[in-house]
């Protein structure tokens, strides 16, 4: 009975090894993720058509990860963004990633706790549905 217990838990823990390696790391987490607040002003085009101004956030790690980063699944970057370890970097490189406007970091949010009690929830929810159609 010993050894069937020992061989269960053996191939449990294997699996979770296995399911665990096969998970890719997101290249910052919370701890050492940096970033500035970019303001583009409004683009006149034409007289008719003008790209209007917004602030926009960017990461930094290198131009060659960025495009990278495009590549990652929806269910991988949702699973960065549940985890606390990675939750806000993971945030703060789709803002980067797909130039979502920012004003809010700009203003209101500065750090991760400030996003938690405010914005977190809200903004999983705009990225399960972003990412869903990619």
């Amino acid at each position: 009975m010993r050894i069937k217990e020992i061989l269960i838990g053996s191939f449990f823990l294997l699996f979770i090894v296995a399911q665990v390696a096969g998970q890719e790391k997101l290249p910052v987490n919370n701890a050492n993720v940096r970033y500035e607040i970019w303001h583009y002003s409004m683009q006149l085009i034409d007289t008719n058509k003008a790209i209007p101004s917004k602030y926009v956030i960017a990461v930094s790690i290198g131009s060659n990860l960025k495009g990278k980063l495009k590549a990652f699944s929806a269910e991988q970057w949702l699973n960065w963004l549940e985890d606390n370890r990675t939750d806000w970097a993971a945030n703060l490189l789709l803002y980067d990633l797909y130039e979502r406007d920012a004003i809010v970091y700009k203003v209101v949010i500065k750090k991760r706790k400030d996003w938690l009690l405010a914005k977190k929830a809200e903004e999983l929810e705009y990225w399960k549905a972003f990412l869903e159609k990619q």
